[in-house]
């Protein structure tokens, strides 16, 4: 599906080269999204500082990789599902590897329905329709559903590219306001980071159980989605049209080096940027959401309006279960002096799911009174929610926690720029999916390949529409945005090795020898694709067992 055209030489003045930038930015929008906002938090709100530099690293290792399947997509003038058809290996219909991607491409629908669920939660708790009652947020996202739609249905590259410019710009600038107002402020003193905290995150340790860490790693930076997403782009940008087709002369060549330059480049500057976004989402995450504080929080309104309501409603056979998981409920938050945070976490976790059993038992007893009976499931709901930290029905209450170094204006300021970011990565990730449906489309054999420019944007134009259309369906039937995100997550990690493996190929098999990478850059590649591999086995073993 690569573009055809004359070939030109890379510009090398820097205003010739900014104007050729862009397929970073794309995919910088689809990165800025639910890896940074919903799985980055959580994995700070988890875990508190300790794993910054994995946040980091998890930025910085994929981009070689990144480069490498660029080069091939520039250089030989293929899509990545066509070059991952090159792959050795089993073969039916298409290579084993294309077969792993369709199985990461179902989970993507998944993240992106998480996405449309956030998007229509972020709008219910702005309040702007909230007449629409418990199924708003489902009206929303299948009226984000249409938007998006509207966006892409021409299926070009440019109003991506604007689009996703434009969109990102404002909540990335409002969570480094956030993140510098968390230091400056006074009001927000005990929540500021310190270089202790800094330290920490650089000493290199893991815990035990990191399965959203290791989830977050599958989304944050480039993951193995916009790995695959990117040399979509640079061939809709021009830069294989540019080089022109395969021809082993130097001419080629020095043509193709101008090119390669200028992909390179593009893609390091869009890491420095969701590099930059992604640890501030972490370092807010870390200092405001981890902790008892927000678990101290949920239980004491729960104190306050639940639980006279349960003594309401109460039958007197059962008072005595009630007596105990109020106890329960109050030793939750009743602490000891110098008791660490770790300690207080596992405490309230552990009392509350005394008082869950006290109250399960009581929902029994009431089982035939209607009133009585929901009442004591959403308290028991209620209480479970409270020990889960960032959970996927008060997730945007928890994640605005964030803002709260914006004072009064933070949670709108948060739920606007949530609103922005989600919706702009919905559609710059629905317009790459549909790039890679229609090839998918073409490559299993189930159509045949565009022959003209107008053929495919009409093949582009109907995958835009699906694509929205099948993430909603995904969100109507499963409504918890957070977990459909980190399920999406798991799904690219997984995918992540065979992008390494991959591009290991291409970078010794398959590339010409003048276009191959110099020493220092193959170690490095070698490094990130250990990396990977490691990470994708960890899963795979965790899986397992």
């Amino acid at each position: 599906m690569a573009t055809t055209g004359e070939p030109m030489d890379a510009p090398k003045d820097w205003r010739g080269i900014i104007r050729h930038l862009g397929p970073g930015l794309i995919i910088t929008a689809c990165i800025v999204g639910s890896g940074e906002l919903i799985a980055t938090p959580k994995v700070g709100a988890e875990y508190g500082f300790s794993l910054l530099w994995f946040i980091i690293a998890g930025c910085m290792i994929k981009v070689l990789v990144q480069v490498e399947l660029g080069r091939f997509a520039i250089s030989k003038g293929k899509t990545t599902l066509e070059a991952l058809d090159t792959v050795p290996g089993p073969r039916f219909i298409v290579s084993w590897v294309v077969w792993c991607w369709l199985l990461m491409f179902v989970g993507i629908l998944f993240q992106l329905g998480g996405i449309v669920g956030g998007v229509g939660k972020v709008v219910m708790e702005l309040g702007w329709i909230s007449e629409m009652g418990t199924s708003g947020s489902k009206i929303i996202s299948v009226l984000v559903s249409a938007g998006t739609i509207a966006i892409l249905a021409s299926g070009k590259y440019k109003p991506v590219e604007v689009f996703s410019t434009i969109m990102v710009v404002f909540f990335t600038l409002a969570t480094l306001f956030a993140l510098g107002s968390l230091q400056w402020s006074t009001e927000m003193k005990e929540f500021s980071i310190s270089w202790a905290d800094i330290k920490e995150g650089f000493r290199f340790s893991l815990p035990g159980d990191f399965s959203t860490a290791f989830a977050a790693f599958g989304i944050i930076g480039v993951g193995a989605s916009e790995l695959i997403y990117y040399p979509y782009w640079c061939l809709e940008k021009g830069y294989a049209k540019n080089v022109g087709t395969a021809n082993p002369t130097e001419v080629w060549y020095e043509r193709a080096k101008g090119w390669l330059k200028v992909m390179r480049l593009d893609a390091w500057l869009s890491m420095v940027v969701y590099t930059g976004a992604t640890v501030a989402f972490f370092l807010l995450g870390a200092a405001l959401l981890h902790g008892p504080d927000m678990a101290t929080e949920k239980v004491k309104a729960f104190q306050k309006n639940t639980l006279s309501t349960l003594a309401a409603v109460v039958p007197s056979d059962a008072n005595d279960t009630l007596v105990k998981a109020e106890q329960h409920v109050a030793a939750a938050v009743t602490f000891t002096e110098g008791q660490e945070d770790a300690n207080k976490t596992a405490q309230i976790k552990a009392e509350l799911m005394g008082a869950v059993t006290n109250l399960k038992a009581i929902q029994e007893v009431v089982a035939n009174d209607d009133n009585a009976s929901n009442a004591f499931v959403s308290a028991i709901k209620e209480l479970e929610l409270a020990s889960e930290g960032v959970s996927n029905e008060t997730m945007i209450a928890d994640l605005s926690k964030m803002y709260r170094p914006l004072g009064k204006a933070g949670l709108t300021i948060f739920l606007i720029g949530a609103f922005v970011v989600l919706f702009s990565t919905l559609v710059t990730a629905s317009a790459s999916n549909a790039r890679l449906l229609g090839d998918g489309l073409v490559l299993f054999q189930r159509i045949e390949k565009p022959k003209n420019d107008e053929a495919r944007a009409k093949l582009l134009s109907r995958c835009c529409i699906a694509i929205p259309v099948l993430c909603t369906l995904v969100y109507l039937s499963i409504p918890e945005p957070v977990t459909l995100v980190l399920l999406g997550g798991v799904a690219q990690a997984l995918m992540l090795p065979l992008l390494a493996i991959a591009a290991l190929y291409f970078r010794h098999k398959q590339t010409d020898k003048p276009l191959q990478p110099g020493t220092v850059w193959t170690a490095f590649l070698w490094l990130s694709a250990g990396a990977m591999v490691a990470v994708g086995l960890f899963q795979l073993y965790q899986k397992l067992s």
